[in-house]
């Protein structure tokens, strides 16, 4: 089931052309795994969607940006999106 956000980004991939990325999976590294939201191998690309559940905390945020340090030192450019509030 996808949350309103990632439908969106559904929708916002196919209207501009964009390549359909590999969703929702385990992301396993030294330190515990990362859930990433949608990866666009073999371009360095991974998108975050954040909806309020997860992501509203200090604590969450502290998670997520740690989340895209340890993407960007792995070779990979997180984008993070969020939605309405």
């Amino acid at each position: 089931m996808h949350t309103q956000l990632e439908r969106r980004w559904l929708h916002i991939e196919r209207v501009h052309g964009l390549p359909v990325g590999h969703r929702q999976f385990v992301a396993a590294r030294a330190g515990g795994n990362r859930y990433v939201d949608c990866d666009y191998e073999p371009v360095p690309v991974r998108v975050e969607l954040d909806g309020r559940l997860g992501h509203d905390r200090v604590l969450e945020r502290w998670r997520d940006m740690a989340r895209d340090n340890a993407a960007v030192v792995s070779g990979r450019l997180p984008l993070r999106y969020g939605g309405p509030t």
